[in-house]
């Protein structure tokens, strides 16, 4: 999920995530590869321009396909931060953009989907709290809501230093998706976090607790991620 964080003015922030998934819809079951390349660029401390694409290898019984899955670019505004002391603070942000399918998801009649979201971050000692909702159209199918939270620990060190050269976090998320028309699902991630001073790693595996009618029943998803922190 998103947070409220964002980089200074000219600044680059970039992510990659990797990823491995299982699932199966009305007709065959599909085993995914996916990869998510995320690009943040700082335009003053407050206004980031935000470009995500997501490339994908799925494979069936009976066919293999690789492509595009959809690309997102939007602008994130910071609406506020309050600093609570030397390291705590409270932030919240908003985004709206465009997600353009790609060749494995485009449809007839829609080629960009409007999207918009608000996500607010709290650090307070070794916690970190996010909390997101989002809304995206979908052309002729359902409108999405996104209702997510995620919560962090900081493992070590139990306080910062002047010589700290990175710090661990467990990661635990509560991922929730619904539509207009009443379908629903609930899934929850759980992951380690390792960030160094001007990088970043993770993974984490994410499990269904509730599929409502949702269109593909999912089995799991495992993430390896890398950022580069600016």
């Amino acid at each position: 999920m998103d947070a409220g964080t964002h980089p200074g003015a000219g600044q680059l922030y970039a992510r990659i995530l990797v990823s491995s998934s299982e699932y199966e819809d009305a007709e065959t079951e599909t085993e995914e590869l996916a990869a998510i390349v995320k690009l943040v660029h700082g335009i003053r401390p407050t206004l980031a321009l935000l470009a995500e694409v997501e490339l994908a290898g799925l494979t069936t019984k009976d066919n293999d396909e690789t492509g595009i899955l959809w690309s997102t670019f939007q602008v994130k505004y910071r609406l506020f931060k309050k600093d609570l002391g030397p390291l705590n603070t409270w932030m919240a942000s908003v985004f709206a953009g465009l997600t353009v399918p790609g060749g494995m998801d485009a449809t007839a009649d829609v080629d960009f989907y409007p999207r918009c979201a608000l996500v607010s971050t709290a650090i307070l000692g070794r916690h970190g709290l996010n909390a997101e909702v989002e809304w995206e159209e979908y052309g002729d199918e359902a409108d999405r809501f996104t209702v997510n939270a995620s919560h962090l620990y900081r493992l070590a060190p139990f306080n910062y230093a002047a010589d700290t050269r990175g710090a661990w976090y467990t990661m635990l998320e509560s991922l929730n998706q619904l539509t207009d028309a009443g379908d629903s699902r609930f899934d929850i991630a759980a992951g380690i976090l390792y960030e160094a001073r001007r990088w970043a790693c993770e993974a984490s595996l994410r499990l269904p607790i509730e599929q409502d009618d949702w269109l593909e029943e999912h089995d799991y998803r495992f993430t390896l991620g890398f950022r580069y922190l600016p």
